[in-house]
């Protein structure tokens, strides 16, 4: 009798020690025998919601936890943590359905099979490790990314201004060393050349922090009063200057009297000014480029048509990210910030930009901006 009591004592103290494990892991504990749901530890319903009676077999659990949806569509047949077997597993990461509706995902680690045939099953909640993870895995590609942008960026800055720079350093090498003895016409041949180079320059530096400034910063939209033809006029004559191509670009400006465009300036040449260096560099020198303002409903509308070489369709959805341009640009130089300056500037302004284009053929580009007239020109529109 002694020894059954000592036996009985040992058994009761093992179970207390295990009832204690159980309730007190720090993770869900699960004891099957592969059909029936023999036991779920308090650190398991916490996490799931769910109880022993919601789970009595094999068939709820699954329905329960890993129900297939649109979203989280993993046959139960994939979760071979429940397979009895001898071997020893390795852990499975799935989504779970909790009771309240809330996703989790969850780790699944099961023991070897007793000699009975029941096995334990550990889950972990590792939603926030998985989201962690994500996270750290996103900000990386970012890195790389930036990485990825400096270098283009130094690449292009080198490359696009080589050629003004050297255009410069020839044309004043020979008015140093040969200044005497030229013609006056040649001597000009030459300043211009030098005044070209440093026009180049300064467009292109105007566009890099343009851009900086966009990227950087929200973009404040001050919409006021104003004349939209003397603006259209000035930016078609810088665009020509800085290109070379006098005279390609036609513009037409529908004006009404008495209820002037409200828009933001700041905004809208920089706008005008890409559009329209972009229709006239990927187009041919004997067309047209083709700009329109007029007011639609409540909004200025800007179309630029060109008929150049067009966008495709592959291209059309990153070019509004810095440094991307069309795989077909060819050898036409150009630093890729442009449509990203516009994007920017549009979006700031409220406003929607399309691209309708087509290889060879040419691009339409639509901008609607948001310009409620005033009452009589010269009003102060509302911010």
């Amino acid at each position: 009798e002694r020894h059954i009591a000592k036996a009985l004592k040992y058994q009761q103290e093992l179970t207390d020690t295990l009832t204690s494990v159980l309730e007190n892991a720090p993770y869900g504990i699960v004891v099957t025998d592969g059909r029936e749901i023999i036991l779920v530890n308090p650190e398991f319903t916490l996490m799931t919601g769910y109880t022993r009676q919601d789970l009595p077999n094999r068939n709820a659990w699954f329905a329960a936890l890993h129900p297939v949806t649109e979203e989280e569509a993993v046959p139960s047949a994939d979760y071979d943590y429940w397979e009895v077997t001898n071997a020893e597993p390795e852990s499975v990461i799935a989504p779970i359905l909790c009771k309240s509706g809330e996703w989790k995902i969850a780790e699944f680690r099961r023991s070897r099979s007793l000699e009975n045939g029941s096995f334990v099953i550990i889950v972990s909640d590792i939603t926030e490790r998985q989201r962690f993870a994500e996270e750290l895995e996103k900000a990386l590609q970012r890195e790389k990314e930036l990485n990825e942008l400096k270098n283009t960026f130094i690449s292009m800055v080198s490359h696009e201004f080589r050629t003004p720079m050297s255009t410069i350093l020839s044309a004043a090498t020979i008015l140093d060393r040969h200044g005497e003895s030229l013609k006056k016409p040649q001597i000009e041949r030459y300043v211009e050349s030098i005044h070209q180079g440093i026009f180049q320059m300064e467009h292109l530096l105007g566009n890099i922090i343009e851009a900086g400034r966009v990227e950087s910063t929200n973009l404040t939209c001050l919409p006021r009063s104003v004349e939209l033809r003397p603006l259209l006029a000035t930016v078609v004559a810088d665009v020509e200057a800085v290109l070379k191509q006098k005279g390609r670009i036609e513009t037409t400006c529908e004006e009404d009297p008495e209820h002037s465009f409200v828009v933001d300036v700041d905004l809208l040449r920089p706008i005008l000014t890409n559009l329209l260096s972009n229709a006239v560099k990927y187009s041919p020198e004997t067309t047209k480029v083709f700009c329109g303002i007029r007011r639609q409903g409540e909004a200025l509308r800007l179309d630029v048509r060109d008929s150049g070489i067009g966008i495709p369709q592959e291209d059309l959805g990153r070019l509004f990210h810095v440094f991307n341009r069309g795989r077909n640009v060819g050898t036409v130089r150009g630093t890729g910030l442009g449509l990203a300056i516009v994007k920017r500037c549009v979006s700031a302004h409220g406003g929607t930009i399309s691209i309708d284009s087509v290889v060879n053929e040419g691009t339409v580009v639509t901008v609607l901006l948001p310009a409620g007239g005033s009452s009589t020109k010269g009003g102060e529109g509302t911010p």
